[in-house]
């Protein structure tokens, strides 16, 4: 291989041109150890006016040393349990820090019911006050808490507790916290209900009773209201109860909201969720009371929260309420009834299904709320959240082992087509917008992907830059066709061309005790454009043997060890790949250099997408409700198969540790299905199907009176012989013949059409092939409409041939889908292939690829 001039000296041009610093993983530097000087504390007239800039110390906290935090001892008793959950979370923050002398913050969570005299005294003894609070949080974990702050000199600090209790929140400076009755982590998704159908039993829920001697002003108009809506023509149900009945006596205070005051909660609960459960919209009503502890209980069970007047809610400024919680004006509430019945069933669902995400992520466990916390006042302060963790990879091989390796037989290879230049490998720029992501991405990173509490090395959404960013100024690493006069075949296969800036893609594959069909797999990777490195995962728990001889394919080959042998492997953020394309394929997957050039082109277009191959869709069962995973040949399809699929980086980290755990589990339990997880994870963070891309091997039975095209391919085969097999009954008496790539298999394979009016067998040879994987096609005119398989004799058994294989895999679908909530994968009715093919062209022009 040779390397193109002409992109080295592009190269050298953008690396002088270049006036940005390249930036990396932050590097922690810590603010000076010490005590600051002593401040006089803010007059208690200006104490509720403060903001960060007047009462934070900034130079405790520099940019590039992140967000970091001293945990003091915390001011409750044991018997308080928000409070204890709430100091094990913080705790397990990997930003807390046991050494308080160089930290951006400290935290003081304070529950119980202390006195003010003696708060006081311990605010002001405490040892880093420095005589104002700067740089303290005080976090209430319960309502006397909150009163007794109300008669204390909290000075600089920021006060962190539910609006229910104390002195409403200083905008921008202090933080509202959420009712925190969940566990300490994890979501228990067994007990959630269902997203859909969208419309339940009951229209509108509230059940509530006002202390002693309150009274809300509208409560007759909304009364009235109700009342006339359950008596109107729509036959919709209301459940309405001003008053608690005997079966569901009012409920005691939460722990953190107000003590006395506002709508008391009635009955248990359980008693409340099945109430919930039931309800399509569940009303919160000011005076304020528990509306924090209803708000999270309507988004836990699906109910749509609609709140009367305004009201602060958890992590405003971050979190797009709008998304989740109807706000109505309360001089509206005669209205109600009409707002409520214009929405759509398609607006119901995306409230139930946006709640149900932010009480997920943010509000359902104390180390949800504790991370939000955190992450949260960073942002106000311009931090950037911690780097995301990349997997070490280990090599299988010791520091002095040296592999055998050997040239790639060039005859063996598909290279009859010039599809890009030979370049030195070059990684993608990784932590170049540790400053901006938080700015300009928050709203991304807080509501659509709900991963804000860490900083990745890309992300696959943002801004496209201007197409005259291309020409105009620094090339910022672009490559036009034809330096952007465009063109056809020709010029197109020499640039990458598109949207985005240069770039390469790395292969990961996974093998598992077949190191000769992995061997043949990586000698056909020579020679491929854009190619960065191979990231082999050796799921074997022995190593290889010495003596193999690892085919030198011209990029870096790294065979990485894992702890356990397991499916998930393949979706590791491994630090060894350093491009944000990943082509993750099987050792027995055969892709010609044409289709995966052709995917990693279209790939670059649709960078949040999945994009593949192989197309499976998930089918109803009309008889029994359910989801079925479906293989057959169809004209829809929702989910590509990861055997032979691009994705972005980013994903890899999301798979690993953004979803539930459950998930993962189940792939270990059945050693499947790891690539409908992904399926499902892409789908439900983008709300968009997968991307399947032309493949390019077809063939016709010539002069057959079917005439459907049948497509199919030998996976993992280097041969480059040609198998031939006859069709019996039909006219055509000459065999077919077509290229099987690498084979050296001499036995006849024999299969059966079941059910074909055809019932003699078909035999063809394969000359000399080691594939593994059961291959799978359809036999086009044939009555039978499921697909048929045929099995290489004397090959080993692979996961695939399992019986319980496809049963496993309708078992996986409807599991994912209750742990989401919902079915999040999406039909679609396209491949992409393209632009210029079956397009006839003149004879002096060329088409993108000569056979995609």
């Amino acid at each position: 291989m040779c390397l193109s001039v002409e992109r080295a000296r592009a190269a050298q041009l953008e690396a002088a041109e270049r006036d940005t610093p390249l930036l990396a993983r932050p590097r922690p530097l810590s603010a000076e150890p010490g005590p600051r000087p002593a401040l006089e504390p803010p007059p208690a007239a200006d104490r509720r006016r403060c903001t960060l800039p007047e009462c934070w110390d900034y130079s405790r906290c520099p940019i590039t040393g992140g967000f970091s935090f001293h945990l003091y001892r915390p001011l409750s008793d044991a018997s308080d349990a928000a409070a204890s959950r709430l100091i094990e979370a913080l705790r397990s923050n990997v930003q807390w820090r046991s050494d308080p002398a160089a930290v951006c913050a400290y935290v003081l969570v304070v529950g119980g019911a202390p006195e003010p005299a003696r708060l006081q005294r311990l605010l002001t003894a405490a040892e880093h006050w420095s005589g104002d609070g700067r740089n303290h949080v005080l976090v209430v974990a319960s309502a006397p808490a909150a009163a007794a702050l109300d008669s204390v000199d909290t000075g600089r600090a920021v006060l962190v507790r539910t609006p229910d209790a104390g002195a409403p929140p200083r905008p921008g400076f202090d933080l509202v916290l959420p009712s925190v009755d969940g566990p300490l982590q994890g979501v228990p998704w067994q007990t959630l209900p269902p997203l859909v159908p969208a419309r339940r039993p009951v229209l509108v829920s509230f059940q509530g009773e006002l202390a002693a001697g309150q009274r809300w002003a509208r409560t007759d108009e909304l009364t009235a209201s109700l009342q006339s809506l359950s008596q109107s023509h729509t036959r919709d149900v209301v459940h309405t109860e001003f008053r608690c009945p005997e079966d569901a006596p009012a409920a005691a205070p939460s722990p953190v909201s107000a003590a006395a005051g506002g709508w008391r909660l009635c009955g248990s609960a359980q008693q409340r969720s099945e109430r919930l459960g039931n309800a399509t919209f569940a009303l919160l009503l000011p005076p304020g009371g528990a509306v924090q502890q209803r708000l999270t209980e309507a988004l836990r069970a699906g109910a749509v929260p609609v709140l009367l007047g305004e009201w602060p809610l958890p992590f405003d400024g971050v979190l797009d309420w709008r998304r989740a919680v109807l706000r109505v004006a309360e001089p509206r509430v005669r209205e109600l009834h009409y707002m409520l019945r214009s929405l759509t069933d398609g607006d119901i669902l995306s409230y139930r299904r946006n709640g149900r995400e932010l009480w997920e992520h943010y509000l359902s466990s104390a180390k949800a709320v504790s991370d939000a916390l955190l992450t949260q006042l960073a942002e106000r302060l311009e931090l950037p959240p911690p780097a995301a963790a990349a997997v070490p990879a280990q090599s299988v091989f010791n520091d002095t082992f040296q592999r055998v390796t050997v040239d790639v037989q060039l005859s063996t290879l598909d290279l009859d087509e010039y599809l890009g230049p030979i370049e030195t490998p070059h990684a993608s720029a990784a932590y170049q917008r540790n400053l901006t992501t938080p700015r300009l991405d928050s709203y991304a990173r807080w509501n659509l992907f709900l991963a804000p509490h860490r900083l990745y090395p890309a992300v696959p959404y943002g801004d496209v830059l201007p197409a005259e960013a291309k020409f105009v100024g620094p090339r910022l690493g672009f490559r036009p066709v034809a330096a952007g006069e465009g063109g056809s075949g020709k010029e197109f296969s020499e640039s990458l061309g598109g949207n985005s800036p240069h770039e390469q893609f790395t292969v990961v594959m996974l093998t598992y005790r077949r190191e000769q069909v992995l061997l043949s797999a990586l000698g056909h990777l020579y020679g491929l454009p854009y190619l960065n490195k191979v990231v082999v995962v050796w799921n074997t728990p022995e190593p290889p043997a010495d003596t193999l001889q690892w085919p030198n394919v011209g990029v870096p080959v790294e065979v990485v060890r894992v702890g356990k042998n397991s499916l998930n492997n393949r979706f590791l953020p491994f630090d060894v790949i350093e491009t944000d394309a990943v082509l993750s394929i099987d050792d027995d997957a055969h892709l010609r250099h044409d289709e995966i050039v052709f995917g990693f082109r279209v790939w670059r277009e649709q960078r949040d997408r999945l994009v593949g191959f192989p197309g499976r869709f998930n089918a109803w069962d009309t008889r029994f409700g359910g989801w079925h995973y479906n293989s057959n040949y169809s004209c829809e399809l929702s989910m590509v198969l990861t055997g032979a699929a691009f994705f972005h980086k980013y994903y890899a980290h999301m798979y690993s540790e953004w979803m539930p755990q459950v998930i993962r589990d189940k792939v270990d339990e059945y050693m499947n299905c790891e690539d409908i997880a992904m399926n499902f994870l892409i789908s439900h963070l983008t709300r968009q199907p997968p991307v399947k891309v032309t493949s390019r091997w077809t063939f016709r039975c010539p002069g057959c009176p079917v005439t459907s095209r049948w497509t199919f391919r030998c996976p993992g085969c280097p041969v480059t012989s040609r198998w031939t097999f006859r069709c019996p009954g039909c006219p055509v008496t000459s065999r077919w013949t077509f290229r099987c790539p690498g084979c050296p298999v001499t036995s006849r394979w024999t299969f059966r059409c079941p059910g074909c009016p055809v019932t003699s067998r078909w035999t063809f040879r394969c000359p000399g092939c080691p594939v593994t994987s059961r291959w799978t096609f359809r036999c086009p005119g044939c009555p039978v409409t499921s697909r048929w398989t045929f099995r290489c004799p004397g090959c080993p058994v692979t996961l695939s041939e399992d019986e319980e294989h496809f049963t496993e895999r309708h078992k996986c679908i409807n599991f994912f889908s209750r742990v989401f909530g919902y079915m999040p994968l999406l039909n679609t009715q396209f491949r992409v292939d393209s632009v210029l093919f079956k397009t006839r062209l003149p004879q002096d022009k060329q088409k993108c690829f000569r056979f995609i």
